[in-house]
Formats: structure tokens, C-alpha cells, sequence
């Protein structure tokens, strides 16, 4: 049996589902597995916790947006098109927008609170990103 649960994260609120054996975003059906490559860093479109996957419809371009038009980061500037480092939602990089400096490097974010987690995990976000070593 499952129980749904609400959840308030940065102002963005997070509807997930709690299953008998483990949580699970309702987004994504507890059956997917994320991309990982062989390096074990997660595809740039992989939410690096299943509470933001949310985010690729709310914050970033949605549906029937090509993944190769998004960059990873860091390198981004205004007017780029790129991965959040967070959820992977995909999102057009402006003035306003939320960003984090890390090594000298700048950082963009879909939304406060993808940065905000970045905030308390920047080492797991980093690793499986594939950037603890820059």
C-alpha cells in the first residue's frame, strides 16, 4: 500500500509517493533506473535526488525541448541553454538567474531550491556530476 506525501522545499512544493520498500518520486515509475555512465556520473538530465525531477516540467523548458541544444556546466552565460546541476531540468540561463560560485566557476540553478540543495549537498552533487576533481 502507498501513502502520499507532501513536502514544502524551497518554496517548491514536492508531491511524492512512499512505497513499502522505498521512496520514490511519483514522476518517475519506481521501475526506471537513471542514466549512469560507465564512469558512474549521471546523465546532465538525471535529477541527482528523485525529489527534483519535477523540476524538468516546472522550472525548466519541458517537453519537446532537444536535449543536445542544453551544455553542461560550468561554462554557461546568459542567453546559454543548460543543465541545472540539480534536477537536469533544462533551462535558459539569464541575469536573474540562481547561481552558486564553486572553484572559481559559476554555477546556474532552475530554481532556489535546487540551489539550496546544492547548499547542503555540494560534494554528492559534484561527484555524481563528475566534477570533484575540477
Amino acid at each position: 500500500m502507498a501513502a502520499a506525501g507532501l513536502a514544502l522545499v524551497g518554496g517548491a512544493l514536492l508531491v511524492c509517493a512512499r512505497f513499502a520498500k522505498s521512496d520514490e518520486c511519483c514522476t518517475r515509475p519506481a521501475s526506471a533506473m537513471p542514466a549512469v555512465g560507465p564512469d558512474g556520473v549521471l546523465a546532465a538530465w538525471e535529477p541527482v535526488d528523485p525529489g527534483f525531477a519535477g523540476c524538468q516540467q516546472s522550472c525548466g523548458m519541458g517537453r519537446g525541448v532537444l536535449k543536445a541544444d542544453a551544455h553542461p556546466q560550468p561554462g554557461a552565460r546568459a542567453g546559454d541553454v543548460v543543465y541545472c546541476p540539480v534536477s537536469g531540468a533544462v533551462f535558459p540561463v539569464s541575469e536573474q538567474s540562481t547561481r552558486r560560485e564553486w572553484g572559481g566557476k559559476t554555477l546556474y540553478f532552475c530554481c532556489a531550491a535546487c540551489a539550496a540543495y546544492f547548499d547542503a549537498h555540494q560534494a554528492e552533487v559534484l561527484a555524481k556530476r563528475g566534477l570533484a576533481g575540477s
